[in-house]
C-alpha cells in the first residue's frame, strides 16, 4: 500500500470500516509493544515501542483510508504520551531498572511490557475513535485528547495485564477489548 515513511495519497473514505479489523490491528500492535517492552536492554524498548505505535497509526490510516504523514504521526504519538507524564515516567523508570543485574531485567521487563501495551492500546483506541468521527491526522488535537488518553491507558493496562496473565498466544486474534466510544 505504500511505504510508512512517506505520505501516500489515498482515496476518500469508503463504506464504514469493520471495527473488528481495527481491533485486530490494535491487538497485534499491543502484543508487539509488550514483546518489545520485555526486551532486557534499557531504552531500546522505549524506542521500539514508539516505532510500533507509529506503525499502528500507519495501519489504521490504511484501514480508514486517511492520508498518513510520518513526521506528524511521530509528533502526535510523542505529544500524547508526553501528556501522560506520570505514566511515561513509570515506563522510563521501569526501563532503567532493567539495567540492574539479576532481578532488574525481570521486574523492569514485566513492568515495561504492561505499560507499553497499555500506551499502545490507548493510542490505537483514540485514533480509531478519531477516524470513526471522520477525522484525519491533520485535525488531531492531542491536548484535547489527554483526558481520554488517560482513561484509555487505564483500560489498556487492564487489557495488557490480562494478556500477560493469559499468555497472549492462547487467545484468538480478534480477542482484544473493543475501543470504547
Amino acid at each position: 500500500m505504500g511505504d510508512p515513511g512517506s505520505p501516500v495519497p489515498v482515496p476518500a473514505a469508503g463504506p464504514e470500516v469493520d471495527l473488528s479489523a481495527a481491533d485486530r490491528i490494535i491487538r497485534r500492535h499491543v502484543l508487539a509493544a509488550m514483546a518489545l517492552g520485555a526486551v532486557p536492554v534499557p531504552i531500546v524498548d522505549v524506542v521500539g515501542v514508539i516505532a510500533v505505535q507509529r506503525k499502528l497509526i500507519f495501519d489504521l490510516t490504511r484501514l480508514y483510508r486517511v492520508r498518513f504523514v510520518d513526521n506528524l504521526a511521530k509528533t502526535l504519538v510523542t505529544t500524547l504520551i508526553g501528556g501522560a507524564a506520570p505514566v511515561t515516567a513509570t515506563a522510563g523508570l521501569a526501563s532503567v531498572v532493567k539495567g540492574l543485574p539479576g532481578v532488574g531485567s525481570l521486574v523492569g521487563g514485566a513492568g515495561v511490557a504492561v505499560v507499553a501495551g497499555a500506551l499502545t492500546y490507548a493510542v490505537g483506541t483514540l485514533f480509531v475513535k478519531h477516524f470513526e468521527s471522520q477525522g484525519t491526522l491533520l485535525d488531531v488535537d492531542p491536548h484535547k485528547m489527554r483526558a481520554a488518553f488517560r482513561a484509555e491507558f487505564a483500560r489498556g493496562r487492564r487489557a495488557a495485564r490480562a494478556l500477560q496473565r493469559a499468555g497472549a498466544a492462547d487467545r484468538p486474534t480478534g480477542a482484544s477489548p473493543r475501543p470504547s466510544k
